[in-house]
């Protein structure tokens, strides 16, 4: 019987993935305290010009907007950036930035998004 393994460069590449989702939420947290307790609504002054507020929650997930008012795209619209939070499994990812670092034109949805 044959059996399917990921090759040894796929199952590197996931496990360096999956500690960057580690290392994203344990910033998150770090910043905004026990994210299990967050609200759709809630909002922290980061600083003077970084906001955070809660968009999205579920019974597993929270998705925050961190919006940096000084920063401005060139529609003089604040740069945004959204990710979304596991709490089940710990990890943190990005889901999408306004306007997209590679373009610097448009906001952009990754298509594993």
């Amino acid at each position: 019987m044959k059996t399917s393994t990921t090759p040894s460069y796929e199952q590197d590449a996931l496990d360096h993935l999956m500690d960057l989702y580690e290392q994203n939420y344990i910033l998150v947290r770090r910043l905004l305290g026990d994210l299990r307790r967050l609200h759709i609504g809630d909002q922290f002054a980061l600083n003077a010009h970084i906001h955070a507020k809660v968009t999205n929650r579920g019974a597993f997930t929270v998705e925050i907007n961190f919006t940096d008012e000084q920063i401005l795209d060139k529609h003089q619209q604040p740069v945004q950036l959204s990710l979304r939070v596991y709490l089940d499994a710990r990890s943190a990812c990005l889901l999408y930035t306004s306007p997209s670092p590679r373009d610097r034109q448009k906001s952009r949805m990754p298509s594993s998004a």
